[in-house]
């Protein structure tokens, strides 16, 4: 059997986006409240609106305590001009 070397992951490091205003968001905006993005696709009947609800029952359930938790969707569909 052949010896992996570790390496490590990606993940993590500074979040940012555009919000749809125009306006830069990065995860200091929201400093003090739990992130919850959801990557998904701009049309996506079957799983993405189910998600949605289910991260939104999630915050119902919650209660008052989901002002600490900022929801974002953002779209993993390719725009027509990207290549």
């Amino acid at each position: 059997m052949r010896r992996r070397e570790f390496v490590p992951s990606l993940v993590g490091g500074i979040v940012s986006w555009w919000a749809p205003d125009g306006t830069a968001v990065a995860e200091q905006t929201y400093r003090g409240k739990w992130l919850v993005i959801y990557f998904g696709y701009t049309f996506c009947p079957d799983i993405c609106s189910t998600t949605m609800m289910e991260i939104a029952g999630a915050l119902k359930t919650l209660g008052p305590r989901a002002n600490l938790v900022q929801t974002y969707h953002r779209s993993a569909s390719r725009h027509p001009r990207v290549v």
